[in-house]
């Protein structure tokens, strides 16, 4: 037979453990909500790198996706597309600039239009 002391603890104890239980998981949860939407997408965001005169492209963009270029010379160069009015941006020595991939599903050449021996190939998905 259970003392009236054992059954009072384990009243008291149980949603004790069950709140703290609940209150930690809130927390954690706060916190991953509460990061801004830049350092959650930063992880995400597909990335053209500029170094040495050469671009570092990823595999594959999807369609409409925001892709940042980071230009790590020092001299401006251009994202440029080979086909007219798809997507350019300039991006001076050592900064970072966004432009959107184009809606339409397909491989893309483009160019710098500064350094004609700059050339690289989007792939939107």
């Amino acid at each position: 037979m259970r003392s009236p002391r054992k059954s009072l603890v384990a009243l008291l104890v149980v949603p004790l453990i069950v709140l703290v239980s609940l209150v930690t998981v809130g927390v954690a949860n706060a916190r991953q909500l509460s990061q801004p939407d830049s350092a959650r997408t930063e992880l995400t965001t597909p990335t053209i790198t500029i170094r040495s005169f050469s671009y570092v492209v990823p595999t594959s963009v999807l369609h409409g996706a925001r892709i940042k270029v980071a230009n790590n010379d020092s001299v401006t160069h251009t994202v440029t597309s080979n086909r007219a009015g798809k997507f350019n941006v300039s991006v001076p020595e050592h900064s970072i600039r966004y432009f959107r991939a184009p809606r339409t599903p397909m491989r893309y050449g483009f160019h710098c239009t500064f350094h004609s021996s700059m050339m690289g190939i989007l792939k939107v998905r």
